[in-house]
């Protein structure tokens, strides 16, 4: 009888285990989530201010050509 106790006592601490694990790889998921959105964002951004870059080595070049001619 002890023994069927002990291992009910087991069984309960282990669901609650799994419960708190469970949580817990939520939480790390929508963590994880939020920063490849957040990453995603950012790598946009770079590649739009490359593209500025880009436009005004341009815009320079244009101005430089015009300047000499």
């Amino acid at each position: 009888m002890v023994s069927l106790m002990r291992e009910v006592e087991k069984g309960r601490q282990a669901g609650e285990e799994v419960a708190r694990l469970q949580a817990e790889v939520a939480e790390v998921s929508e963590r994880y989530e939020t920063t490849l959105e957040l990453l995603g964002e950012k790598s946009e951004l770079v590649d739009e201010l490359k593209a500025d870059v880009q436009d005004v080595k341009a815009m320079y070049r244009d101005l430089v050509e015009r300047t000499i001619k």
